[in-house]
């Protein structure tokens, strides 16, 4: 009876936490097309089964990217798009979560170059 009870606490309580990728980052990367580093924000939000949102803020000028990731232990992979370009950049982005960080390299669709980039949460 009292495991029952002690696994219903852990479980009840788990939403008021949350998840710890969700949050406000800081980004910091390269762009191997226009070659030069970049900074800005993202923003990442798991909405259940290990799939998450994410918003990336980015670049001078800046640039809005929105994407759909999958985790997947210590690895999380968006598919991602400019916001407001209704042709060109498409690309992935695949994460490694490690140590509060997320690090990784990023490519556009039909391109062979690849990005790289940092994201360090925001503690507020």
């Amino acid at each position: 009876m009292i495991k029952k009870l002690f696994m219903f606490m852990v479980f009840a309580a788990m939403p008021l936490f949350g998840d710890p990728l969700d949050g406000d980052y800081k980004v910091r990367g390269y762009d191997p097309y226009e070659k030069k580093e970049y900074e800005g924000f993202a923003h990442l939000k798991n909405v259940g089964n290990g799939i998450y949102e994410a918003y990336w803020e980015v670049g001078e000028p800046m640039e809005i990217y929105t994407g759909t990731g999958i985790r997947d232990g210590n690895s999380l992979i968006f598919v991602f798009k400019i916001k407001y370009d209704h042709g060109g950049k498409v690309g992935i982005q695949n994460y490694t979560i490690s140590n509060g960080k997320l690090t990784g390299y990023w490519i556009y669709h039909n391109k062979q170059a690849r990005g790289k980039e940092t994201l360090e949460k925001i503690n507020r």
